[in-house]
């Protein structure tokens, strides 16, 4: 049997379980605390375990999502722990209640973007929406903005074209509801992750106007952040990976690199590899001589690393 303790130091060791990645572990717990209420010893009052609550199965899921099982069959076990509170199976159109929270969805969502699965995350997400529009979920913008991001990232996993563009929709939801006064408004992170989706798949054009939009709309207010070092080195890897000519190519990238207004290790070595790709020797080694001075003069925080190494070799 449990010891009779509080449920929050229960959920401290879910918590523990969680961040090592301890999925087993977790799951052998959430069983005995689910359990525990029907065994004889739980009648007993000194004896009495608690019932797990949302932050437990919350916990559980995320220890699964951190763990170094890669096969289905653990994605398998986080669905059956989202039924098990409610969360109906395909076919299911019953509007039973649910035991279920954003923040618990959003384990759930980390946890297929981890693996990729972005048409996994793209259904949860809709069902989300879905579930706050029946009221059988309540509405958290900070948290729904999590969800977004989240999906945002298993499509930022998929080096194709319609990803991009699966991504692209996903944006625009976001800002309609925004402008339609529902307090919501995509995050840097979320703009950052659909350069990443245009990067992957080449599409320059796209990356460069995001880039300069997201730009305007910080000079105007409407996202606290300028583009970083993620959006620069976002459009230089979709220029690189573009079918843009070896001068223009080059030329867009140098220009990029000029406006971030500061050196960065990660920043160098997109460069680098845009000329390794075009077998530019010459100007590989002198930008990674420029990289070294950076260094030198205190301007970089990290010097040249294998990585930049290798892409002028």
């Amino acid at each position: 049997y449990l010891p009779p303790l509080e449920l929050s130091s229960y959920n401290t060791l879910l918590g523990i379980f969680a961040r090592a990645g301890l999925a087993y572990k977790a799951e052998c717990l959430l069983h005995e605390l689910e359990v525990s209420k029907s065994s004889e010893w739980n009648q007993v009052e000194s004896f009495r375990a608690p019932e797990p609550n949302q932050m437990s199965y919350n916990l559980v899921i995320k220890a699964i999502s951190r763990s170094n099982e890669k096969n289905s069959v653990t994605v398998e076990r986080a669905w059956n722990i989202l039924y098990r509170l409610g969360y109906p199976k395909k076919g299911d159109t019953s509007r039973t209640p649910m035991q279920l929270s954003i923040d618990t969805l959003n384990s759930m969502l980390k946890l297929l973007s981890k693996r990729g699965l972005a048409a996994e995350a793209e259904s949860l997400l809709n069902a989300m929406d879905d579930f706050i529009v029946e009221g059988r979920l309540k509405r958290n913008i900070a948290a729904l903005l999590s969800s977004y991001e989240a999906t945002l990232e298993a499509l930022g996993r998929c080096k194709t074209i319609d990803a991009a563009k699966r991504a692209e929709e996903l944006v625009t939801r976001m800002e309609v509801v925004g402008e339609l006064g529902g307090e919501f408004q995509p995050s840097l992170l979320a703009y950052n992750t659909l350069l990443n989706c245009y990067a992957n798949a080449g599409m320059a054009g796209k990356s460069e106007a995001l880039l300069e939009r997201i730009n305007q709309m910080h000079e105007a207010g409407r996202i606290p952040s300028p583009p970083d070092i993620v959006s620069f080195g976002s459009t230089i890897k979709a220029i690189a990976n573009s079918g843009k000519s070896q001068e223009n190519a080059v030329a867009r990238a140098e220009a990029l690199a000029e406006s971030v207004g500061h050196g960065n290790e990660v920043i160098y070595a997109l460069r680098l590899k845009l000329l390794a790709k075009w077998g530019l020797g010459e100007e590989a080694e002198r930008l990674l001589a420029k990289m070294k001075e950076e260094y030198g003069s205190g301007n970089l925080k990290n010097g040249p690393s294998v990585v930049h190494y290798t892409c002028v070799l």
